[in-house]
């Protein structure tokens, strides 16, 4: 990413992340219902108690949508055994 865009990710974090803080990496995901929500770890929360699960509109609000991607994709790969 480039400075813009961490920028960005910063100041919308401030508003929406949890206490502030950045997403640090998908770590699960589940359907609910129709929809899919994904678990977050956030930056500086290391007890697995403190992620949360959200769904991808709120991670587009936040330009995090590519580490749910990223983790769909890493997903895909242990499911068909491609996994490297």
């Amino acid at each position: 990413a480039n400075e813009e865009e961490k920028q960005q990710r910063q100041e919308l974090a401030a508003k929406y992340g949890k206490y502030g803080k950045q997403v640090r990496d998908i770590v699960g995901r589940q359907k609910r219902g129709k929809d899919v929500v994904y678990e977050v770890a956030w930056e500086g929360l290391d007890d697995v108690k403190q992620n949360t699960w959200e769904t991808l509109s709120k991670l587009k609000t936040m330009k995090v949508d590519s580490f749910a991607r990223a983790f769909d994709e890493r997903h895909a790969a242990q499911q068909t055994g491609t996994d490297q």
